[in-house]
């Protein structure tokens, strides 16, 4: 999946269609398992967060952790 090197507005709109892919929800749940399941915080992770946004649709294995919902929007609001 080829991302877009224009707007930002275009960057996300592609960001949301790749979450939505079959690519995605393969990698995520790839994450999640070799986690164990776990988030680090010790909650059940439900969701895979981005170290870096470099490879976004080529990640590597360690550009993603497995995270549960109330660590990942901790993780977000941190970089705000």
């Amino acid at each position: 999946m080829k991302r877009p090197r224009k707007s930002k507005r275009a960057w996300w709109k592609w960001y949301g269609t790749y979450l939505a892919s079959d690519n995605w929800k393969k990698r995520r749940e790839e994450v999640i398992a070799r986690a164990n399941g776990l988030c680090p915080c010790g909650k059940p992770a439900t969701q895979a967060h981005h170290l870096t946004y470099a490879r976004v649709g080529h990640e590597r294995k360690t550009d993603l952790v497995a995270v549960c919902r109330w660590c990942h929007a901790g993780i977000h609001r941190r970089k705000r």
